[in-house]
């Protein structure tokens, strides 16, 4: 009898052994599970944290960037040698560039006039027809636009294509590059679990902004194109913009004659044009940045796209010192852009003010200069070959010389403070 009594309690021991063991595999399934959810949220939320950020912040936080006027260049008494102007700039979208506002606008238009269900109830050639037949009449609006740019700039469809042309293949090289570095890096930090196939649809900066195709409108023309910006989400964008001015780069200057040599002397003063006075020591700008000035001071990282200089160059379009002080006093004359981000999903605004930048004032004095341009100009007659100079022979007879009568002389001209010496 007490064998038979035990039986069921070993029964009863063996059947919660095993549902012992199967709950220890069930929790130990569960704690894997855990410990591989775990690792793929530290993955997204600390290693991989910076990327998701930006690639959230480009969907919900819209930045704009606002033009910091150069440094001007002061002669010794102020007189502006070189200083900004406001200007504008038209942009053309990348997607409207590339081809894909045209069909996103179709798109749109037609989910909006068929209702979201009826548009997934049609077949894919349908859906095909019907945007190729809607994509016409938004390709036709682009042909307008950019007829009124062509109009605008006064170029013709050449110029035009040129500029569309350089905006894609400066893309395209951009993309590749990021392309590789986001490869490279992938492959560093996972190895073969690296999501190489998600690169292919990473889009560089210049792939989601705007590019100038029209620079330095007036006023009327950058309104006009601003209604066609409301009319026209996404396609086309008008930005404030600065432009380099000189005002000595061309002056009219009346030259006193009232003391010069008894032969050219003359009580009407000789009016005179003078082109780039001083424009040797004022040097130029140009809008081209070389690659050494991108890496020693980019506008953006290279790899999130994230702002980090407001004073840095952007390769697509910006103002570099090329000669004179314009280059020799790069790193002053050049200010901090302002930047205004919009949080869509809150709907507030941030606006950071641009900063100017610094004024570079010579030792010069450019109306002293521009007089002694005009001393050297033709009209004064004092730099070129008179007979006066040349003079007579014993017999009266003018003398000559190996330079012909009216040859402009070279020179120089040294001024010394008499006070000081």
């Amino acid at each position: 009898m007490a064998w038979m009594s035990d039986r069921p309690k070993q029964g009863a021991r063996r059947a919660f052994s095993r549902f012992d063991r199967r709950v220890g595999a069930l929790a130990v399934l569960a704690l894997g599970v855990l410990c591989i959810l775990s690792l793929q949220l530290m993955r997204l939320s600390v290693v991989e944290h910076s990327v998701h950020r930006t690639n959230v912040e480009r969907f919900l936080v819209t930045k704009r960037l606002l033009p910091a006027p150069r440094g001007r260049i002061l002669d010794r008494r102020g007189e502006v040698l070189a200083a900004d102007r406001a200007s504008w700039d038209v942009l053309i979208a990348y997607d409207a560039i590339a081809g894909r506002w045209a069909s996103d606008m179709a798109r749109r238009e037609l989910v909006a006039e068929l209702g979201r269900s009826r548009w997934l109830e049609l077949s894919a050639g349908e859906r095909a027809a019907a945007l190729l037949e809607r994509q016409r009449k938004f390709d036709g609006i682009l042909d307008t636009v950019y007829a009124r740019i062509m109009e605008a700039g006064r170029f013709d469809q050449a110029e035009l294509d040129r500029r569309l042309d350089a905006v894609l293949s400066r893309a395209a090289r951009e993309s590749t590059s990021r392309r590789q570095a986001l490869a490279e890096r992938e492959t560093r930090l996972f190895g073969e679990d690296a999501r190489l196939a998600d690169i292919d649809r990473e889009r560089v900066a210049s792939q989601r902004g705007s590019h100038v195709i029209l620079p330095d409108v007036p006023d009327e023309v950058a309104f006009y194109f601003q209604r066609l910006a409301e009319e026209l989400p996404g396609a086309i964008e008008v930005e404030p913009s600065t432009r380099r001015t000189r005002p000595w780069d061309q002056v009219v200057f009346d030259l006193d004659r009232s003391d010069f040599p008894s032969p050219i002397r003359s009580s009407k003063p000789a009016t005179v044009t003078l082109n780039g006075v001083a424009d040797h020591l004022v040097g130029t700008t140009r809008s081209q940045v070389f690659a050494d000035e991108l890496a020693r001071r980019p506008l953006v990282n290279a790899e999130t796209g994230e702002i980090v200089d407001l004073g840095g160059y952007r390769a697509d379009r910006d103002v570099v010192g090329a000669s004179g002080v314009e280059r020799a006093r790069e790193s002053t004359l050049r200010g901090l852009r302002g930047v205004i981000e919009r949080q869509l999903e809150r709907e507030t605004e941030r606006r950071l003010d641009p900063v100017p930048g610094g004024d570079t004032r010579l030792t010069i004095d450019i109306r002293l200069q521009s007089r002694i341009q005009a001393l050297f100009a033709p009209e004064s007659k004092l730099a070129t070959i008179q007979q006066y100079q040349r003079g007579v022979d014993r017999e009266g007879n003018p003398r000559g010389g190996p330079l012909p009568l009216g040859y402009e002389l070279d020179g120089a001209v040294v001024v010394l403070e008499i006070e000081t010496g």
